[in-house]
């Protein structure tokens, strides 16, 4: 992982930040004059409130609705403060395609901004960088080294993708893995990427090795951009140091998309152990198969047969835990410390014993360093199954998966119940400004519930509405006669899903985006439906069937009235604007899987503190992921289109209030199958 620690910067005072953000903002201010942007009061409110919070090295919560323009009011105050306190910022937002986006369209709106005026021209040559995992830059010192021992480290299949990664080399010019297509196989790429102690500065030149040229601009750089799920692996593996700043010294940190931040916080300050992973690494030990892996350049064939017997009880241990746990389920929390017997690790002790010989002994120290790298990812694997095992965390959840096209990867698992005052305390802590935003935080008109969730109760919160006039812009229909989700009517349930899909897709001219609660439901109506939209010539792109999530949604987007099938992610951050994305079709209400192990876990934690889960879990998630699901739909003020809802409970539950109260309109229009030719008219 890169290292973000370097010598503490000078804070300097930024006394002009809240000055130049009230008249850059203002209702004649340099973005209606000099850019031609609309004044938006939500905007200007929002980027003032991030000045000052900025200023004070306060954190901030602010939920800001479509088209207020957080991304400016954000950007903005945040370059100047990084300026003019010799600062770095950190960006986070949600997914690596929203980091580009920000780098390709946002900030080059700053950069016309700051040059507009001679006050501001001092920022137009703010410096930024987009942050990824060492794992995905190629190192050209490993390839060098893969290439001269691939005799020893690769078969015969493999020496191709290595010989295209050579060709790419010396084409590429950032050296990122996502820019090689297809992707190399994960036994190539990891012998020749820049996530190994031999890629450091001593070896390593920025004017040669891609890693070290993107940490060289990374430590240049007055803004970073990179992904949640980076960050938290960033402060999972550093956990901060004595001063001020969260990755950096003397940082401030920017986290957009924040409603995703408790569910991938969770994820990444937790364990994952899996068969298909420990496997892997035994074998870039040695790999009996076919001879392969770093002992056969320098281990004994005492060491390879030991490597050998490894891998023979690895398969051992899992295949147990899949035989006594995970024979009739795909998912089981485990609740009893020494669930079973880990008598894996005293074979990997010996491994990590006899790796540390060879390395003290040998005499190549490039041979050296991948050999301690090694030992050490062993070394805590070994540690994790020992921690898994005994339970010992109590605050953590603890649970085994199948998972894998065939199910044939068992996983085992742990997770934090509560991320709150591990965020509060690495996070909203340390002494500098950390903002918090999106377009939906809460389910409901405050914030509290969200700030606690993350950590940053008691800090300031505010809440600004979409300016998008709705009313004329969105209609809302609920089908009244569809059936409640059960086990006894599935068939009706699915016939009706279908038809009611089908017919609501067809109506509009436009794309529609329909979400669903569950894989199964969405790839069986998917099977169904196909072909009858085919006939109609409407494309259907599936998630997970049909290509990654940024590849189906552009071509959905450019198809213009495809229909576009997805589950949990493409209920937050779709962004399609125009006709392309015409109706948002919800299946069902979102209610999460409650036999889900972190579920069930928080659900029980709240019960034993006296709470009820449904009312302070369950359907505060529900609200704030329909929510997020409806946003989908108008993207800019010139979007029309229709949210269909295809779940009654929404009417005639008690809870579904709730649900309703959040929409963007007060009145939506009922439709049932025998009315629905007449009633339902989708705006145009």
């Amino acid at each position: 992982m890169i290292s973000l620690r370097k010598p503490l910067l000078k804070r300097n005072p930024a006394s002009s930040v809240i000055d130049l953000t009230e008249a850059i903002f203002a209702p004649q201010g340099s973005l209606k004059n000099h850019l031609a942007f609309d004044h938006r009061p939500q905007q200007e409110q929002m980027a003032i409130a991030v000045a000052q919070a900025l200023t004070s090295d306060q954190p901030l919560v602010f939920e800001a609705g479509t088209g207020v323009g957080k991304s400016l009011a954000y950007l903005v105050p945040s370059i100047i403060q990084a300026i003019e306190s010799n600062r770095q910022c950190i960006l986070s937002t949600h997914t690596i395609s929203l980091q580009e986006q920000l780098i390709r369209k946002e900030l080059r709106h700053c950069r016309r901004l700051f040059s507009t005026e001679q006050s501001l021209k001092s920022y137009g040559n703010f410096r930024s960088a987009l942050l990824f995992g060492r794992s995905n830059y190629l190192c050209p010192n490993r390839l060098t080294k893969a290439l001269t021992s691939q005799n020893e480290l690769f078969p015969s299949t493999e020496m191709a993708e290595l010989k295209r990664i050579v060709d790419w080399a010396g084409e590429t010019k950032e050296g990122l893995l996502h820019e090689i297509t297809p992707t190399p196989p994960v036994n190539v790429w990891e012998w020749v990427n820049a996530d190994a102690s031999s890629c450091n500065r001593n070896v390593c030149r920025p004017d040669h090795c891609f890693f070290q040229k993107a940490r060289q601009r990374l430590e240049e750089a007055n803004l970073i951009v990179l992904n949640h799920s980076l960050f938290f692996s960033l402060l999972r593996s550093s956990l901060a140091g004595d001063g001020p700043g969260v990755l950096f010294p003397n940082d401030f940190v920017i986290l957009d998309e924040a409603q995703t931040i408790p569910s991938i916080a969770t994820e990444q300050l937790g364990i994952h152990i899996s068969s298909y992973g420990l496997n892997r690494l035994l074998r870039r030990l040695y790999n009996p198969n076919n001879g392969k892996g770093i002992f056969s350049l320098c281990g004994a064939p005492s060491d390879r047969k030991t490597v050998e017997e490894a891998i023979q009880l690895s398969d051992r241990f899992f295949g147990l835990i899949r035989q006594d746990h995970l024979s009739s389920q795909n998912i089981v929390r485990l609740y009893e410390e020494n669930w079973c017997d880990p008598f894996i690790n005293p074979h990997l002790d010996k491994i990590i014993r006899n790796i540390g010989h060879i390395a003290d002994r040998h005499t190549k120290e490039s041979d050296r360093v991948e050999l301690r790298d090694l030992r050490n990812h062993l070394t805590r694997y070994r540690n994790s199954i020992t921690e898994c095992v005994e339970l010992s965390q109590h605050d953590h959840v603890y649970w085994l998966e199948k998972t894998g096209q065939v199910e044939n990867i068992v996983k085992v698992r742990n997770a934090p119940i509560d991320v709150s005052s591990q965020l509060r305390e690495f996070v909203f802590s340390r002494q500098t400004s950390v903002i918090v935003t999106s377009a939906t935080l809460a389910e409901n008109i405050r914030l509290d519930s969200f700030s606690e969730k993350i950590g940053a109760s008691g800090y300031p919160a505010e809440k600004v509405t979409s300016p998008f006039n709705f009313s004329d812009q969105m209609r809302i229909f609920i089908a009244t006669d569809a059936p409640a989700p059960s086990h006894e009517q599935h068939n009706l349930d699915l016939d009706f899903l279908c038809d009611t899909i089908r017919f609501c897709s067809l109506r509009v001219k436009g794309g529609s985006l329909v979400l669903f609660t569950n894989y199964q439901s969405m790839f069986a109506v998917a099977e169904i439906i196909q072909s009858s939209l085919s006939t109609q010539n409407r494309s259907l792109f599936v998630q997970s069937r049909d290509g990654s999530r940024s590849q189906i949604t552009s071509r959905f987007a450019k198809k213009g009235n495809a229909i576009l099938f997805g589950t949990n992610s493409f209920w937050t951050g779709v962004d399609v604007p125009g006709s392309a994305l015409s109706q948002v079709i919800i299946t069902r209400l979102p209610f999460e899987n409650p036999n889900h192990p972190i579920i069930d876990a928080k659900c029980q934690w709240i019960q034993s503190n006296g709470g009820n889960p449904f009312t302070q879990h369950t359907l505060p998630e529900a609200v704030l992921k329909l929510r997020q699901g409806v946003g989908r739909l108008i993207r800019n003020a010139s979007d029309r289109g229709t949210i269909t809802i295809i779940d009654s409970r929404i009417l005639n539950r008690p809870y579904g209030k709730r649900f309703l109260e959040v929409l963007p309109l007060s009145h939506h229009i009922p439709f049932s199958c025998s009315n629905r030719s007449e009633v339902f008219v989708p705006l145009v």
